[in-house]
């Protein structure tokens, strides 16, 4: 919430100081009308349900995916510092405008471009024509298997020592490998963010979204939290990504980012110059998914992740326990929030269900804020009119 409220406040101000004070003025007063409105309620309402039933009608209105990793790799090449992946499909309209903004970087650094056309119908193949005989680009043509299948494949053929991902009908400043790779080489970072903007009309214009830089020297999660977990406006030390790719045939593929990523991330460094520009427009896929019954597909894409940490022996369990809840907040009630409500019920007790599995033995060192620690009880005692009072308010 207290992020959100920054954001809004920055647009207004322009001003980091006042805006990260008046977010958190206004994040406290949130959490006071929260702690009235919850002793108003009353005790808690267990919601009771049968797993094996919540689960069967989940199961019937979205089938669980059959979700795969891909995770061949080249082998790296020190003379490149970056691989930046461009999945394409289907933005003829906007496509040059980003690829040009790439092809264009003023920067020392040595840069290859992996362009990968997933299935075109829509004339995208022929403008990634145009680009073939530019130096270190690398154009790949796949059938239609989605954007992490995309990833994957350029990822599985990419050299750079840092890997950085561009979504085809976004923009980037003509500094940002320069800027984000002096940072990453300057501190040895794991991850380096920018800041982003958004636009509509032209690149360059819209809202920027800035807070103060960041340069963590140890690993901590519970604070990467509140950043960003779009898998754009980042370089990753390619090294991340040696057991981890994007989840094939499962929505809301960016997920891994927060789930996995960060919690492998052991130094990072946030920029805060928008370098990054984000379009956007209405009927955009993200607000396709949120009206559709697969929002159920961030449920069981936890339920996998859980199950890929302990497999790769990613993080601890006291990492994963707190990725697990904080999937479960307003993200997750977000995506189910168009679903008929018995069903969104349902969800919602196997995401308890969830959590419970994966509560460590020792909470210690656990420090969690006040709000996530109500999360954490309301998903607990499956009070489900609790968890949506919370969601409001975290």
């Amino acid at each position: 919430m207290e992020r959100k409220l920054y954001n809004t406040f920055y647009k207004r101000v322009k001003n980091i100081w006042i805006a990260e004070r008046l977010a958190k003025i206004v994040s406290v007063l949130g959490t006071a009308i929260y702690c009235i409105l919850k002793t108003l309620s009353g005790r808690q309402r267990t919601f009771i349900a049968d797993e094996h039933h919540a689960k069967a009608i989940i199961q019937e209105i979205s089938p669980k995916p059959d979700i795969k990793f891909r995770s061949e790799r080249t082998a790296c090449n020190p003379e490149v510092d970056v691989s930046v992946i461009v999945p394409v499909y289907n933005y003829a309209a906007v496509l040059e405008s980003c690829l040009h903004s790439i092809v264009g970087q003023k920067t020392k650094y040595q840069y290859e471009m992996l362009f990968i056309d997933d299935g075109s119908t829509d004339g995208s193949a022929e403008i990634l024509q145009k680009f073939e005989k530019v130096p270190n680009v690398y154009i790949y043509r796949e059938e239609n298997q989605g954007i992490s299948a995309a990833r994957n494949y350029a990822l599985s053929k990419a050299v750079g020592k840092y890997i950085m991902f561009v979504d085809c009908d976004d923009f980037i400043e003509e500094t940002m490998i320069e800027t984000l790779m002096d940072e990453a080489y300057a501190g040895k970072y794991d991850i380096v963010e920018s800041a982003y903007y958004t636009f509509a009309e032209k690149p360059g214009t819209g809202r920027e979204y800035v807070q103060r830089p960041v340069q963590m020297q140890e690993q901590n999660y519970l604070k990467l939290m509140k950043y960003t977990g779009y898998p754009w406006g980042k370089v990753y030390k390619r090294e991340l990504f040696d057991k981890i790719s994007f989840p094939v045939n499962a929505w809301f593929e960016d997920t891994i980012v927060k789930f996995l990523l960060f919690r492998e991330c052991k130094k990072y460094s946030y920029v805060p110059i928008p370098l990054y520009g984000y379009r956007q427009y209405e009927g955009n896929f993200t607000e396709a998914q949120i009206k559709s019954v697969r929002g159920i597909e961030h449920y069981w894409l936890i339920e996998w992740l859980a199950g890929m940490s302990k497999e790769l022996s990613i993080g601890d369990e006291k990492t994963l326990y707190f990725a697990v809840l904080y999937h479960l907040g307003p993200i997750f009630q977000y995506r189910i929030s168009s679903i008929e409500e018995n069903v969104r019920k349902q969800v919602f007790y196997m995401g308890c269900l969830l959590l419970e599995r994966y509560k460590p033995a020792s909470r210690d060192e656990m420090k969690m804020s006040f709000m996530y620690c109500e999360l954490e009880n309301v998903l607990l005692n499956k009070d489900y009119a609790g968890w949506k009072n919370v969601c409001k308010y975290i």
